[in-house]
């Protein structure tokens, strides 16, 4: 969903983007669930292995790693669970922060957004003219303890934490609609306008 951002970035500054994702494909290296797939997502760690060999043969000035935790679960023994996910996103991104750091300039991880209550788009035509209803509040739609363990997990790992909250929320709520534009496309993505709008404050951010 940074891709609009990040492709506008490069082509103002001269920075070639490479894309390295997979839907429902978290960076942390543990075994995931792919509830479409009713099993082990197996397919996850496939990818996440040949992304780290993609970055070894690129060795790029720059590399940001970011991943949306909301729904996400651990596959173990076959079945979905939450149990041990903190520990395991923990282990996970640190594994893979290492695995980038001796191929890349920088690491940066990026931070998880807020999350809507109801999806974005969706909700505001269901309140055409009252969009104060489709707020969420900061509360709900942050997971502040993710998103400290992801900070500290980079600190530690030698990588630079890039916190975005503050792109979509004030202190108590986080807006369906910033600057007159839509910021969630649904649950789970900011809006490519939303995006492409915050270009600035990303390239300053991560330092591109």
């Amino acid at each position: 969903m940074w891709i609009p951002a990040l492709d506008a970035i490069g082509k103002q500054d001269g920075w070639r983007v490479v894309q390295l994702t997979k839907p429902a494909c978290q960076a942390p290296d543990f075994p995931s669930y792919s509830k479409v797939l009713g099993r082990e997502y197996t397919e996850c760690a496939e990818f996440r292995a040949f992304a780290l060999g993609k970055i070894a043969e690129i060795e790029p000035d720059l590399v940001i790693v970011t991943s949306a935790f909301k729904g996400a679960l651990v596959a173990k023994n076959g079945k979905p669970t939450t149990d041990g996910i903190d520990a395991a996103w923990a282990a996970g991104l640190g594994s893979v922060i290492d695995q980038i750091s001796p191929h890349a300039g920088r690491v940066i991880v990026l931070g998880d957004m807020a999350y809507p209550k109801d999806p974005g788009i969706d909700c505001l035509t269901a309140h055409t003219g009252h969009a104060e209803s489709c707020s969420t509040s900061r509360k709900d739609g942050v997971y502040a303890d993710h998103n400290a363990m992801e900070a500290q997990v980079a600190a530690e790992d030698g990588a630079t934490y890039v916190d975005t909250i503050a792109w979509f929320c004030t202190a108590e709520s986080c807006p369906p609609v910033i600057g007159g534009l839509t910021v969630h496309r649904d649950g789970f993505h900011i809006s490519e306008n939303y995006a492409v709008w915050l270009g600035n404050a990303l390239a300053e951010q991560v330092g591109m």
